[in-house]
């Protein structure tokens, strides 16, 4: 099979009565996109939320996750609209505008579907979770250490 016969995983957002979108996971040039335009908000994110569990990667049910997401989505507006820009992959600015209009929950639905299609391991995401919340914590550990040398 040839790369230009896969088709990518996406899942289907439902908006309303019969309205519909897709959203697909990240790819780690969307995740790179992302720490370049959002580095600071996502970094504080992060050290908040390693702080706030015991075992983060453990304790997200689906519902939490949600709900995290929900909040983040009030949070970090930007950071929630530049991901669901990449995960919708919309055609044009009117598309683009929808994106930023849409309420909260569906807002954290597609949030979650995207988490769910980027770290989704054989049908655990608990565990593509937690392998992603290891390594974030290694490259948080070095973003702070090199922004503390570069002040000093």
């Amino acid at each position: 099979m040839a790369l230009k016969d896969i088709q990518i995983p996406k899942a289907d957002v439902t908006v309303g009565s019969g309205g519909s979108f897709a959203v697909r996971g990240l790819s780690t040039a969307d995740i790179e996109h992302l720490v370049r335009q959002h580095g600071d908000e996502l970094r504080k994110l992060f050290t908040d939320f390693m702080n706030s569990q015991k075992n983060p990667a453990a304790e997200l049910s689906e519902s939490g996750l949600k709900g995290m997401l929900a909040d983040l989505a009030m949070k970090v507006p930007n950071v929630i609209y530049t991901t669901l820009d990449l995960a919708a992959e919309p055609a044009d600015d009117e598309e683009r505008a929808i994106l930023r209009k849409l309420p909260i929950p569906i807002q954290a639905d597609a949030l979650f579907k995207t988490i769910s299609l980027t770290l989704n391991t054989e049908g655990d995401l608990g565990k593509g979770l937690e392998t992603v919340v290891m390594a974030l914590g290694g490259v948080n550990g070095l973003l702070v250490k090199l922004q503390q040398d570069k002040l000093s």
